[in-house]
């Protein structure tokens, strides 16, 4: 396997000069003029980014979707929130029931939260989710979804035809980010804001689904006012929604390089820290240090896992939408426990994921050298898999997907598929070893159950003389045919399961005397994948749903994670599949795939590593996907090496050569990584690749994060 590489980042000269004219530090600059961002960005607004300067007008449909939502609300109808699972669909959901109910005074049982099941249904307008909706009595009148919809165009259009032939009025607005499925428009919704529609004139089309959906009930308000259906002085401000935009902003991944999300997550960070609201506050008690800040940081390490982590456990996603809307902050206390218990959970799970996905993924890397990497878990958890498939994909550089069994299929089959097949299953363990059970007043059957065989043995005797006499040996369909009683003494009245090496035997007793016998394998496996930089997973699952269809049954995602749904049968032709098609789209880009690191090289010479660096860092927040936090290079004295309780993580003490001065250093996951652990000792000096923070435990001081060994890495300039 190739050694990782650390790539050192390019200083852009004309980039660093417009960042000092635009009241940047010279070591703010120095960071900004090592960052791609987007073309023709307004430093001064990328700094100090203006939310008044939001038109949300451009937004296809909004106005639409408004007036829709100001009649819904003046005619007191039953409104359905349809939320995706994760922390954009729970944030999302979160910012629209709050609008309706805190802000524009609904009834809040006048307004119903459904959220999608990750674990059993999957994402977006499922049928089982539509069914859900359909049943409460009496149905919404209107449904508003959140962070999802955009591709379900099928579903919206069922719905509605379901609603006519009821009679009823049942209007659906889609609020959605995803990518655009064109060949399944929602187009029976009453209105589908989605900024990566192609008539949508709206700037930014890197936004969470929170953000659409608080720009919805901010264009709600506004339409309120300037009508005069309402007083402004009447209607509370929307600042309460603004965290929530914030957190799903950071944990969906959306491109931190615009100015529209840092001036979300920039406002949302400020009224979390305020202390204000009951949710926020709690966290920061229970999840942080006394005097620790909330940071893009801590949104995405220490909230977005304990949000996510109901449903990747097959729970339900609303108990972060209850923590969220808490009133008492022993309320919000009590559902961010339940939490982080299912977060526990989460990780024992990830880790045993982990370490087997592991083993497979060296074999084809070292061994079948592959580039694409395709795992199948077949006792997976499909809710985790998204995690461990980053975790693979950051190990081995290399794209990688993780799948799961998302569909069974149960066919009848005949009683001796044990024997021909070589189960190896006694359907019978339970069953009496002999039973004799009256046919009629001169025939007995006799039921014996013996060692050398899987199936019991039927025969019938006749009883007519007063002795039992063979009349004659019977299938078990004649025997059973001949009688109502039981013949199964020991086996309940039910269905009994057995696993096997082709799937779950199911033993159908639920009437007696019609045994049936189902053979319930897989049929559909559901994968995450997840992408190294500069390898776009929207462009491979593209590519292979236009020239190899028949090997999916349907993909999609964006640049570094999608989500896929194949066939069990077609599991070794995708796995050669995607592999290709990852070959192909590195080499139409010139990219060799390896485990890669980005560094921002020594800290400046004319800078010491103390709390003022971090205090210019932290200005510099939000850090994230598209202006990721710098890492520099150290070399560093281990002066101490301590394991974390359990954990796989250290934490280490070295002096910097640079100053003599020894500082503290958490090394995540050292543990897993064997070769680098017997590296690390007291007396080592290694150069290492950190990025600088700060702890809070007892007094603020310098904290840095090591990424990786500097030395066990080949350097590009």
């Amino acid at each position: 396997m190739l050694k990782p590489i650390i790539k050192r980042r390019p200083k852009n000269r004309e980039l660093y000069q417009s960042a000092l004219h635009s009241n940047a530090s010279s070591f703010q600059a120095d960071i900004i003029s090592k960052r791609q961002l987007p073309e023709g960005i307004d430093l001064k607004e990328f700094l100090n980014p203006d939310l008044s300067k939001v038109d949300a007008s451009k937004l296809k449909d909004i106005s639409k979707a408004a007036s829709r939502i100001i009649k819904a609300i003046s005619m007191g109808e039953i409104i359905g929130l349809v939320c995706d699972f994760d922390v954009d669909g729970v944030s999302s959901g979160t910012i629209l029931y709050e609008s309706l109910v805190n802000v524009f005074g609904c009834n809040p049982t006048r307004i119903k939260v459904y959220n999608s099941y990750r674990m059993e249904h999957g994402y977006g307008l499922t049928p089982q989710l539509i069914e859900r909706i359909q049943t409460t009595n009496p149905p919404p009148t209107l449904i508003i979804t959140a962070d999802q919809g955009s591709k379900d165009g099928a579903q919206v259009t069922a719905h509605k035809k379901w609603a006519k032939s009821k009679g009823i009025i049942s209007d659906i607005i889609i609020t959605d980010h995803h990518e655009i499925d064109e060949d399944n428009l929602p187009k029976d919704a009453y209105a589908f804001i989605n900024p990566k529609r192609s008539d949508c004139e709206f700037e930014c089309k890197d936004i969470c689904g929170a953000v659409v959906a608080l720009m919805l009930m901010a264009h709600v308000r506004k339409r309120l006012i300037d009508k005069g259906v309402r007083d402004k002085s009447t209607l509370p401000p929307m600042g309460v929604t603004l965290p929530l935009a914030a957190a799903a902003t950071i944990a969906d991944c959306t491109s931190i390089a615009y100015p529209i999300n840092r001036g979300f997550v920039h406002a949302g960070v400020k009224r979390m820290n305020a202390g204000s609201d009951i949710c926020w506050a709690a966290f920061k008690d229970m999840q942080l240090q006394k005097n620790e800040p909330i940071t893009s940081q801590t949104i995405g390490f220490k909230l977005a896992p304990i949000i996510n982590a109901a449903s990747r456990m097959g729970k339900d996603a609303l108990l972060g939408v209850k923590f969220f809307l808490s009133e008492t902050d022993n309320e919000a206390k009590r559902h961010l426990i339940g939490l982080k218990e299912f977060n526990e959970d989460r990780k024992i799970a990830q880790r045993s994921l982990f370490n087997a996905a592991d083993i497979v993924a060296l074999q084809q890397v070292e061994r079948e050298d592959r580039l694409g990497l395709c795992i199948y878990q077949p006792n997976g958890n499909h809710g985790i898999h998204g995690i461990v498939a980053a975790s693979v994909a950051q190990k081995y550089g290399r794209p990688t997907i993780i799948l799961a069994p998302k569909s069974n299929k149960k066919t009848k089959v005949k009683f001796d598929i044990i024997e021909k097949e070589n189960l190896n299953v006694d359907i019978f363990s339970k069953l009496a070893t002999f039973n004799e059970v009256k046919v009629n007043k001169d025939e007995v059957i006799e039921i014996k159950k013996t060692l050398d065989k899987n199936n019991p043995t039927f025969t019938l005797y006749s009883t007519f003389s007063g002795e039992k006499k063979l009349v004659k040996e019977l299938t078990m369909a004649q025997a059973t045919s001949m009688t109502t009683k039981s013949l199964f003494k020991g086996l309940g009245k039910r269905e009994h399961v057995f696993s096997s090496k082709m799937g779950n035997l199911i033993l159908d007793l639920s009437v007696q005397n019609k045994p049936k016998l189902y053979l319930e394998g897989v049929d559909e496996l559901t994968g995450s994948a997840r992408s190294v930089h500069g390898v776009s997973i929207k462009n491979i699952f593209e590519r292979i749903e236009k020239e190899r269809p028949d090997v999916v049954v349907k993909c999609g995602g964006h640049e570094a994670a999608g989500g896929v749904t194949i066939k069990l049968d077609n599991l070794d032709e995708f796995r050669e599949t995607f592999d290709e098609f990852v070959r192909k789209e590195c080499a139409d880009n010139n990219i060799s795939l390896q485990a890669c690191y980005y560094s921002d090289g020594e800290l400046p010479e004319d800078r010491n590593l103390d709390l003022n660096i971090v205090d210019e860092l932290n200005q510099l927040e939000p850090f994230g996907i598209g202006f990721e936090r710098p890492a520099y290079e150290f070399e560093l004295l281990i002066t101490k090496l301590e394991r974390i309780g359990e954990s796989e993580h250290y934490k280490i003490r070295g002096k910097w050569d640079r100053n003599g001065t020894e500082y503290n250093a958490f090394w995540p996951r050292l543990g897993d990584k064997v070769d680098e652990l017997s590296k690390v000792h007291v007396g080592s000096k290694l150069r290492l690749l950190c990025e600088v923070g700060d702890n809070y435990f007892r007094s603020r001081t310098i904290q840095l994060t090591v990424v990786t060994i500097v030395e066990d890495c080949s350097i590009q300039q």
